[in-house]
């Protein structure tokens, strides 16, 4: 052995934090062999195979084979490994992305779950709601959305329309009734809703940024309606003027038992300033 600092192959094992059985399975394989071997039949492994076993580990987080790795690295052929990184690159890249948006859907889940579970139902509040674009989806009749049974059909359409177009839904889900509607005191949904700002073909609506009132209910479907004529009696009596669609924001529903059949409806609409009330 010349006067080259060489590591056993347990303190190289330590320094790459791996184990002893895993550099032997890898000389086994002939992808990364001791740099030198004892007549003792020890192994011996040098500080820059330190950089090496590193290479190896990352690639096989990114599900490369150990075949595949042994190949680029033994080509003699540096554009072929680098190909290699680069399509594992690309790979964490596209994963990223997905760990992202699972992120996202998390954090809008607990949010929603959070106002379900704290917030105060049947009365009346205020947020400021940022802009944010909707992806409406008709629903085919009125009726539809009058029974549990048949508002989880719809939901059921609306959800494989996203799907048929390769996108998935982004929380929160809702329905929407028109300003038209309001205006003539008729509870119809119209359409359901969804957050995006990637589906080509969508028939989007914008939901203005501003204050919104708003009005939790928890019930059954046909609680909804009178839920909903109790929170625009009372924002006209107090004098406010409405600015907005009506937006039926749905309150972790997918948590909830369906066999009961409620639903917790976050309703939000846009409100001017009030109007001067007669004397």
């Amino acid at each position: 052995m010349n006067n080259k600092k060489y590591l056993k192959i347990n303190e190289f094992a330590k320094l790459c934090h791996t184990t002893k059985d895993t550099l032997l399975h890898y000389d086994q394989k002939d992808l990364l062999k001791p740099e030198y071997t004892a007549e003792n039949k020890y192994r011996y492994y040098s500080i820059e195979q330190f950089f090496k076993y590193n290479l190896i580990a990352l690639l096989k987080g990114t599900e490369s084979t150990l075949e595949e790795i042994k190949e680029a690295l033994n080509a003699r052929e540096p554009e072929r490994l680098l190909n290699l990184i680069e399509e594992r690159m690309e790979q964490l890249k596209n994963e990223q992305k997905e760990i992202a948006k699972r992120i996202s859907m998390f954090s809008t889940l607990a949010a929603l779950s959070k106002k379900a579970l704290t917030q105060e139902y049947d009365t009346l509040f205020f947020e400021k709601i940022n802009e944010e674009t909707i992806y409406l989806s008709p629903i085919r009749t009125a009726e539809d959305i009058n029974q549990m049974k048949t508002y989880t059909l719809c939901l059921s359409d609306f959800l494989l329309d996203y799907i048929n177009h390769e996108h998935t839904p982004v929380l929160p889900l809702g329905m929407l009734v028109t300003k038209r509607d309001i205006a003539k005191q008729r509870f119809t949904v119209n359409y359901f809703f969804s957050k995006t700002s990637e589906h080509e073909k969508a028939q989007v609506k914008i939901i203005k940024k501003g204050r919104y009132a708003c009005w939790l209910h928890k019930g059954k479907m046909d609680s909804q309606e009178q839920a909903c004529h109790t929170f625009l009696d009372i924002l006209k009596k107090q004098g406010y003027s409405l600015k907005s669609d009506l937006f039926l924001f749905d309150q972790m529903n997918y948590l909830i038992d369906a066999t009961n059949e409620e639903l917790i409806i976050n309703y939000a609409i846009k409100i001017g300033k009030k109007k001067q009330q007669g004397n």
